[in-house]
């Protein structure tokens, strides 16, 4: 047990390591074709931060943990929400534009909105069989991301006017190097947290989700 926990939380280091080499790597890319640090913030940096959720997740629904895969997911949004903006919130107040809620809370809502059309235990109720995300529901939830991203480019043109480019600090072999090496740190992270979550689940009796 005390093994399969250490395997535990260095797949969680290996994880984290591998999205940040990522995340750094795919913004120095950016930066070499001009794109702002706007537009780098509200899409490369964002989906770094969400790349550990889909590698855990993705690897818990192919080895058959779909409890672990959307448990992550509902999980990780509260504790987003709730544990990092008010723990941050707590230390340092934290500072934004109206503009800014007004831009993204409805997004966040209609996220929230969305997994629920696309769960069939929200829509038959808990009794129905075979609880479970189709292909479709997943196209669905793809299709309100690609809109929130086409947003999120429309309104950078405005808000990046003016905006002073950021000097490159990395050359294109470190950066292939990065980007190569942070999706190795996520797959094979990602494919060891999953063994070794289902592992501890079981044996301190709780269900994978």
């Amino acid at each position: 047990m005390i093994l399969t926990i250490l395997f535990f939380i260095g797949a969680l280091a290996i994880i984290l390591w591998g999205a940040n080499l990522l995340t750094d790597g795919a913004s120095a890319l950016a930066r070499r074709f001009k794109i702002s640090e706007l537009v780098i913030g509200l899409t490369i940096v964002a989906l770094g931060t969400s790349l550990p959720e889909l590698v855990i997740s993705l690897s818990s629904a192919l080895k058959g943990s779909s409890g672990i895969s959307l448990g992550n997911v509902i999980g990780s949004n509260i504790f987003n929400g709730l544990l990092i903006l008010g723990t941050t919130a707590l230390i340092f107040p934290i500072t934004f534009s109206v503009k800014m809620l007004s831009r993204e809370i409805p997004f966040n809502l209609l996220s929230a909105i969305a997994l629920t059309l696309v769960s069939g235990s929200m829509i038959y109720g808990a009794s129905c069989e075979g609880e479970y995300i189709t292909r479709n529901g997943g196209l669905l939830l793809l299709c309100f991301l690609a809109i929130f991203i086409r947003y999120t480019f429309s309104i950078a043109k405005d808000d990046s006017a003016g905006e002073e480019e950021a000097g490159d600090t990395m050359n294109m072999g470190k950066i292939i190097l990065f980007i190569i090496g942070g999706l190795v740190c996520l797959i094979l992270g990602g494919n060891i947290f999953v063994d070794a979550a289902t592992k501890i689940a079981t044996a301190i009796g709780l269900s994978e989700a």
